[in-house]
């Protein structure tokens, strides 16, 4: 049989599903599943944008274009100047960075009403960022890095995500983070904080925040393609 479901709202939704029979069942613990499904506005056109090339770009883009209904782009600084306009989401992997295009691409009027994913890597300028309005405070690493395991917080509420997503990413390979001090400057919505040698941290890992209707994250080390040779290693896919 079949069913439709109205889509109330955009992101990630979980369901939950009981099949309920005429008669007494003898095992009912396999009368119920739970699935989820991304919703998405059909068009949604998301920018990669990296200070340069890294594997990171494929890796995020190709997760995306398993999602239905993302136009996914992939450029780096080195196309620049081009037009923003028609991307909702633009994803910049070490930008802010020391190159110039990097500060008149954040000063184009078409990036003000952009949602922002931020994802630091050794090209970073930590002070451009800072005065991106971040919720953190972040000191330079004066060239100093480290890596970083991931920690979910259990107290994380934005959206749903898969039941055993917290255990997952604790055993996803550690991100290559900047060696720096953070001070948390005003709310913001933490859901992965830094783990290092075992030592759990204050030190967020990913965090998102709102101004307005703008939405923003930032990731605050590379690696991803990484992550994602891992989930391919488990799930063959």
């Amino acid at each position: 049989f079949a069913f439709e479901i109205k889509a109330a709202e955009k992101g990630l939704q979980a369901y939950h599903v009981w099949l309920v029979g005429e008669e007494k069942d003898a095992n009912e613990s396999n009368n119920s599943g739970q699935f989820y499904v991304q919703m998405v506005e059909s068009g949604d056109q998301v920018l990669i944008l990296g200070s340069g090339p890294h594997p990171d770009l494929g890796a995020i883009a190709s997760a995306l274009r398993a999602a239905d209904g993302y136009d996914v782009v992939v450029k780096t600084l080195n196309d620049y100047p081009f037009d923003l306009s028609k991307y909702q989401l633009v994803i910049l992997h070490g930008i802010p960075s020391r190159d110039e295009r990097s500060k008149r691409l954040l000063a184009n009027p078409q990036m003000k009403n952009k949602a922002i994913w931020y994802i630091l890597n050794t090209s970073t300028d930590f002070d451009f960022l800072a005065e991106q309005d971040i919720p953190w405070e972040i000191s330079k690493p004066k060239g100093a890095y480290e890596y970083a395991d991931a920690r979910y917080n259990s107290n994380f509420s934005n959206f749903l995500l898969p039941l055993n997503w917290a255990t997952q990413t604790s055993h996803f390979p550690p991100l290559y983070v900047p060696f720096s001090n953070f001070q948390r400057l005003r709310k913001s919505d933490v859901m992965l904080w830094q783990s290092i040698r075992g030592f759990e941290t204050d030190k967020p890992l990913q965090l998102f925040w709102s101004k307005g209707k703008r939405k923003f994250g930032l990731l605050t080390g590379e690696g991803l393609w990484k992550w994602r040779f891992y989930d391919f290693k488990i799930h063959s896919n």
